[in-house]
């Protein structure tokens, strides 16, 4: 049984926790294949998979037994009742509401929340290690893809350039890539258009990838030409708000904090209602975990947490700025990825 399957096991206050996420399991198996679950007993751990998964991941989990046939909720019934236990504990969050209902149906099931949300919190030397090479291929990516950045060519034709990199480098985006010019770059979530560059256009490129399984996050935002008064000012009140914020990521900060480190200098700036997004987010197998740096999330920041910093200014129907690390926290202070 690996570490992390057992640290979890210490973890578990009845005796059976389902784990349905696909991230979770990958967390706890290495694994990237969806489609099964993973049972977590006090006496170790079973893959609940379909019969066309079974013969497959028998030769991936080590030290896991595999229950394979098409009634994943019958099979787990059984080895439930066959263990004599009579509770199982779930993440309601990551069910449906669909296959919580019929789980009750056949099984006594209690929300327990996010068992790993602590132990995923902080990232082992390994996944540092996944996270660095991540970051790595995102910033070799933009310094590649920043010399087809010109009037004429599209949105759409820099985004698939940067994803052509990625294919070069065995790694897929993290999320769906963003390149936004022009008034597009006001909307922070942006689609990627058929949307030609002008001239003094103002680019905002927000992009990642994923190695290992693990997701970097990274956002620049370029001006083509000349520039305006308003353009400058924004700018310069987004470098200083992400600076700020970067100054507060170290151990025994709170996230909340960090958080109004950037909102505090962009307000001052005078577009305190032109921020619309929180500071920052955790990063890991997902490109969103746990913490939030926002001001809701009193989180205390340790070392071994990765997030990213990306304070934003928009500026609806002109443009937008934002500007986007990803950073770990480190015992002395902070570690910048990207």
């Amino acid at each position: 049984m690996n570490k992390r399957i057992n640290r979890t096991i210490r973890l578990l206050k009845n005796r059976a926790f389902l784990f349905t996420s696909k991230s979770d399991i990958f967390y706890l198996t290495g694994v990237e294949l969806e489609g099964f679950w993973l049972l977590v007993e006090k006496e170790g751990a079973a893959a609940i998979a379909p019969k066309m998964l079974a013969g497959q991941l028998g030769k991936l989990l080590t030290g896991i037994e595999v229950l394979g046939g098409n009634d994943l909720i019958g099979l787990l019934a059984e080895r439930l009742k066959k263990k004599g236990a009579q509770m199982l504990s779930v993440n309601g969050s990551a069910l449906s509401h669909g296959l919580f209902s019929k789980l009750n149906r056949k099984i006594k099931v209690k929300d327990e929340g996010g068992v790993l949300t602590g132990l995923r919190l902080i990232k082992d030397p390994g996944e540092l290690q996944a996270l660095r090479k991540s970051c790595k291929i995102a910033v070799s990516a933009l310094r590649y893809v920043k010399r087809f950045i010109k009037p004429g060519v599209s949105e759409e034709q820099i985004a698939f350039k940067i994803e052509s990199y990625f294919l070069d480098n065995h790694v897929r985006p993290s999320f769906p890539l963003i390149v936004a010019s022009g008034l597009n770059s006001s909307n922070p979530h942006h689609l990627s258009s058929s949307r030609k560059i002008k001239p003094n256009d103002v680019i905002l490129i927000d992009m990642g990838c994923v190695y290992k399984g693990y997701c970097s996050d990274l956002t620049r935002t370029f001006f083509l030409g000349k520039t305006n008064g308003l353009q400058k000012t924004v700018y310069l009140a987004v470098k200083q708000a992400h600076a700020a914020a970067m100054a507060m990521v170290r151990p025994g900060a709170r996230a909340d904090l960090v958080d109004k480190a950037a909102r505090d200098v962009i307000e001052k700036a005078g577009f305190g209602g032109k921020f619309i997004h929180s500071t920052g987010h955790g990063v890991g197998i997902d490109i969103h975990e746990s913490p939030r740096l926002s001001e809701k999330d009193k989180t205390v920041l340790k070392p071994g947490m990765a997030v990213t910093v990306e304070p934003g200014v928009y500026l609806e129907g002109d443009f937008g700025v934002r500007i986007e690390d990803t950073v770990v926290v480190t015992t002395k202070g902070r570690e910048v990825l990207t």
